[in-house]
């Protein structure tokens, strides 16, 4: 569940919106589903995520109105350098790997073909 969680927020929304969004308040538990499947890499690059995060303040920081646009930096008190290192992290991410496309990994998708090759 939290795989599948995370992998839609990380495709919808990026990053930022999996941790802003109530998926990002299980991180810790993302990860340990992530080594608990193998997923060795992305389960490491998560565990460096969390350490940033440590350096944000993910509460909104403004009141809201129904509608109103705004972006991550907006809402909340932002450790530039922390969020660099939390993109640059994110990047290396499976979704963003070609050649580590959930598609192409036997231990998410056994009985799929895979469908980046």
């Amino acid at each position: 569940m939290w795989i599948i969680d995370f992998d839609a927020e990380l495709t919808m929304n990026g990053i930022l919106g999996f941790l802003e969004n109530s998926s990002g308040r299980y991180l810790s538990e993302t990860v340990a589903a992530l080594q608990l499947i193998g997923a060795a890499k992305d389960a490491a690059l998560l565990k460096e995520i969390e350490k940033q995060v440590e350096k944000i303040n993910v509460e909104t920081k403004i009141e809201l109105n129904p509608y109103q646009v705004t972006s991550f930096e907006d809402r909340h008190s932002i450790n530039e350098e922390a969020l660099k290192k939390i993109e640059e992290l994110a990047d290396r991410l499976y979704l963003n790997s070609y050649d580590r496309k959930a598609a192409n990994l036997p231990h998410l998708t056994p009985s799929l073909p895979v469908l980046y090759q």
